[in-house]
């Protein structure tokens, strides 16, 4: 019995799985996007850019998210890939989940909203109010 491979040529399926005689399914290529599993015939449920595991359907978030399926901003204090940058905004600012930047409070400035906007006496919108206080009561 001649036992060299057969002529018949391997059947492609559909969903990206290689039928070869006597050899059961071989992965040829990864399945089209948003799909995952075998013959890619399960949707992948990744949200905010997530990218899911074309065998395992597991998740890989995008910058600035996590959860099983990224459907979760990073944690307060963190930001970016994984969320493992730490954020450096100060008064009370918040940080961008995404890239970290900081979004400043009312009356702050600068890249970690480490600043004043107006100087020491004065506040409002353009800083052309005299604060009341009287400065021998006042805390610094």
């Amino acid at each position: 019995m001649d036992r060299s491979v057969s002529s018949v040529a391997p059947v492609r399926m559909e969903a990206h799985v290689t039928t070869l005689p006597e050899t059961g399914s071989v992965c040829a290529q990864p399945c089209p996007l948003g799909k995952y599993g075998i013959n890619c015939s399960k949707d992948c449920s990744c949200r905010n850019g997530g990218l899911c595991d074309h065998v395992t359907g597991r998740c890989h978030c995008a910058a600035g998210f996590s959860g099983r399926r990224c459907q979760e901003d990073c944690p307060v204090g963190t930001y970016g890939p994984q969320c493992n940058q730490r954020c450096e905004c100060q008064n009370g600012a918040k940080c961008h989940h995404i890239n970290g930047a900081c979004l400043c409070e009312t009356g702050f400035k600068g890249p970690n909203c480490q600043e004043r906007f107006c100087p020491p006496g004065l506040y409002g919108l353009i800083c052309d109010k005299y604060c009341p206080c009287n400065t021998t009561n006042t805390v610094r």
